[in-house]
């Protein structure tokens, strides 16, 4: 990809390109069933955030979603024309929230539009795992010896809905990068700047981003409520909420075809 500071796969072509933003603990495999058709008519960025998986090897600075948020900011520094779609899901949706008021204060035209898939957006529950994760050396020695499968196959049982229980694959890719000691830092040390000091101001901010944005969500998320969903979609004025019947907080993973075909539609429409 180039000297972008995060790691990434580049794939497809066509406008606008389409930045892929993973949720926290997760990578790139978690849009596996959206990349295929993506990249048959769009350019697509498929990043791992700061310090996760391939981006293991940024490990240090900071790492609240502000610091994630301008590490993507850098590596879209290289596609100086592109019109570009950020795609965020759980952490990655408020990151992506983030990263468009960074481009914004940097009268950066380049951004088209938004989606955001139970994107955390606000001061809500913190989710059991990333709790887990904040308890610092105990949630470093948590993640180190736990068994990844149980670990991950435990986390989505919990997040997804009954009906839609996770797979094989899905354990086993979800669960590979945690055997790598610089994902699981990453994910102790951002579980712990998980919030924000400024998060009152960038909330406030939220009706100054005027490009499209397709809000997806899960009808029984309990990790990013469907009420999250709903505040989110008053809060950015050219917004649309899509609520997923009979799924949880992964709705990509869960209903990939549902989801897929509105994020098509949406970009069909921007270009």
């Amino acid at each position: 990809m180039g000297p972008q500071p995060l790691h990434g796969v580049e794939s497809g072509s066509g406008s606008p390109t389409v930045v892929l933003l993973h949720g926290y603990g997760a990578t790139g495999f978690t849009w596996r069933h959206w990349v295929p058709s993506m990249e048959r008519s769009h350019r697509v960025l498929n990043l791992d955030l700061k310090g996760f998986g391939d981006s293991g090897h940024l490990s240090t600075g900071g790492f609240s979603p502000v610091d994630h948020a301008a590490a993507v900011v850098e590596s879209l520094d290289p596609y100086p024309d592109e019109r570009l779609v950020l795609a965020g899901h759980s952490l990655g949706g408020g990151i992506a929230l983030l990263t468009a008021l960074a481009m914004m204060r940097r009268h950066d035209t380049r951004l088209a539009g938004l989606v955001l898939v139970s994107a955390a957006a606000y001061a809500d529950r913190i989710p059991p795992f990333v709790r887990i994760a904040r308890a610092g050396v105990l949630g470093r020695a948590f993640l180190r010896f736990v068994p990844k499968a149980l670990l991950i196959r435990t986390v989505l049982t919990a997040v997804q809905n009954s009906r839609h229980p996770p797979d094989r694959r899905s354990i086993a890719g979800y669960a590979e990068p945690f055997r790598r000691a610089s994902h699981r830092a990453a994910c102790v040390a951002t579980a712990l700047q998980i919030i924000p000091r400024n998060l009152d101001s960038l909330i406030g901010a939220y009706p100054s981003i005027h490009v499209p944005a397709l809000l997806v969500w899960g009808d029984g998320d309990r990790v990013s409520s469907p009420e999250t969903g709903r505040r989110l979609a008053e809060a950015l004025p050219r917004s649309r909420l899509e609520v997923i019947r009979d799924c949880g907080h992964m709705p990509q993973d869960e209903h990939p075809e549902a989801t897929l075909a509105l994020v098509n539609r949406f970009l069909r429409d921007l270009a």
